[in-house]
């Protein structure tokens, strides 16, 4: 949960009027959704997950007596991946270990993304004027197939399931943030509300103009720090 408690002060602010009251409605909505699309570039495009460890996938492991042991992937043969593995009577495809499923797939190490689908449902939801949250909306087709009878089949999973997975398996929180994106953060808000202040107040900025656009996209560029 993002909460944001913004005090204006000082008569001159107060006074200001309509456009600073829309900033401060504004701002919860605008940090969600830059920090959203900055947490997704980051892990699902570089596999970056903030300090945290990316624990690797299950491998095949050969003993002193030369025979691999591991455990068999199973995929749903509707989950919309690009890798192709032999198909059981069951009609679910399989790999030899998860490690060989995600490098034939060529997925990037730590970014929770063979197919995208979960990334898809990360929405920003407003609670309040002042109160927003990233959550994962939605559903995507699952990857592991379910069985029953005999035969493999596919099912559809929640976002916010695959998410608490990663959470459970991994211990991994595809949401937390870096030290340094909340200094960045900082300066995305100070120079949010420098904007709007600009356009009130008879503000004299002395070698510097404060950034002008959308709330979300300035806080964006300062937490790409562009």
């Amino acid at each position: 949960m993002l909460a944001l408690k913004t005090e204006i002060t000082g008569k001159r602010l107060r006074g200001s009027g309509a456009d600073l009251k829309q900033i401060e409605a504004q701002l919860a909505s605008s940090i969600a959704e830059a920090l959203g699309k900055t947490i997704r570039e980051r892990v699902q495009q570089r596999g970056d997950l903030a300090g945290q460890h990316f624990p690797g996938w299950d491998r095949l492991i050969t003993g002193d007596d030369g025979i691999e042991r591991g455990r068999r992937k199973w995929v749903s043969a509707r989950y919309p991946d690009r890798a192709q593995g032999p198909v059981a009577r069951s009609g679910a495809e399989y790999f030899k270990s998860s490690a060989d499923y995600h490098a034939a797939n060529g997925t990037l190490p730590g970014s929770y993304s063979t197919t995208g689908g979960m990334w898809s449902g990360l929405t920003v939801q407003l609670l309040t004027p002042t109160m927003a949250r990233l959550r994962f909306r939605g559903r995507s087709e699952g990857q592991e197939a379910r069985f029953r009878g005999g035969k493999a089949r596919p099912v559809k999973v929640s976002n916010a399931l695959k998410v608490w997975t990663v959470l459970h398996k991994h211990g991994v929180n595809v949401l937390a943030l870096a030290e340094s994106e909340l200094v960045r953060l900082g300066v995305g808000l100070v120079q949010a509300i420098a904007s709007g202040v600009q356009v009130t107040l008879p503000v004299s900025w002395e070698g510097y103009e404060p950034p002008q656009g959308r709330l979300a996209d300035i806080l964006g560029a300062a937490l790409r720090g562009s």
